[in-house]
């Protein structure tokens, strides 16, 4: 196990308390994913932190994370899609872009509309 004085501390602050409570930090899992939305600024923290799971699995003998793959559906050029594979391709991370013929076959519990894509990311986890 690592030292202790290598482990922090983090702190999660939601403005919206009412939004909070349907979110996953009140569920027994959490959703893990690479290619951020948000920017590709969070790459290389995510695959820090991936490995430190990993490496908290082997020294605990305890399985973490469930590598299942992530989806994020929208149209085109919607924020999470369009930040999500730029995210991706910028970083050089595996991910595949996938209609809605795509998503029907691989997925077929998903539905989405017929001018929607999906940005699956092989690697996300829960």
């Amino acid at each position: 196990m690592r030292p202790r004085s290598t482990w922090h501390a983090a702190a999660c602050v939601c403005a919206d308390s009412t939004a909070t409570r349907r979110r996953t930090r009140w569920a027994q899992s959490r959703i893990f994913r690479e290619a951020y939305f948000e920017g590709a600024a969070y790459v290389p923290m995510l695959r820090r932190a991936y490995e430190l799971w990993r490496e908290l699995e082997r020294e605990t003998a305890t399985r973490l994370l469930l590598q299942t793959g992530g989806l994020m559906f929208g149209r085109p050029d919607s924020e999470l899609v369009a930040g999500t594979r730029a995210s991706a391709e910028q970083c050089g991370l595996e991910h595949e872009v996938l209609g809605v013929a795509q998503i029907a076959r691989r997925f077929p519990a998903f539905r989405p509309e017929p001018d929607m894509v999906a940005v699956y990311e092989p690697r996300g986890c829960a």
